[in-house]
């Protein structure tokens, strides 16, 4: 990744098989399925820097912490979908790059930290005073305005 670069994570759900379905007609057994995370870290140029496969039972950020420690470079700007909103993702991502930008929509739930002071505390108040609608708008904006130039 280029310095000033965007890095964006989501994860998506993999079904695992065991025995194939030869084996499960013949001794008349079930399929055994179980499920894998796999969380991805993209960038603006549609390239997968990183990428990392938990069980379902591990936590997102977790994931991210072990997505931060493969990216060698500098980013400007971090995203995620609310599934990796809170603040040990937000400190695990200023940890690793301290002037990056941290855009990840809050729950709806989310309450501001005693200090009120961080990153993730300006969206929550900006959405309780502005609306959700508004503060998309608004990092939308500011993302595409970064980006471009």
């Amino acid at each position: 990744m280029e310095p000033g670069s965007l890095v964006i994570v989501d994860f998506t759900g993999l079904k695992v098989y065991g025995k194939d379905e030869w084996h499960q007609e013949k001794h008349d057994v079930p399929a055994r399925r179980t499920w894998r995370k796999l969380h991805l870290a993209i960038d603006e140029n549609h390239q997968v820097p990183t990428c990392e496969l938990t069980t379902p039972e591990a936590g997102d950020a977790t994931a991210v912490s072990d997505l931060l420690a493969q990216i060698t470079t500098t980013f400007d700007t971090f995203m995620g979908d609310g599934a990796y909103d809170g603040e040990p993702v937000s400190q695990a991502v200023l940890d690793k790059q301290a002037d990056a930008q941290v855009i990840m929509p809050p729950h709806t739930t989310a309450v501001v930290s005693n200090a009120g002071d961080t990153q993730r505390d300006q969206h929550i108040q900006t959405i309780a005073q502005q609306r959700r609608i508004a503060w998309q708008q608004k990092t939308e904006a500011w993302t595409v305005r970064l980006h471009s130039t």
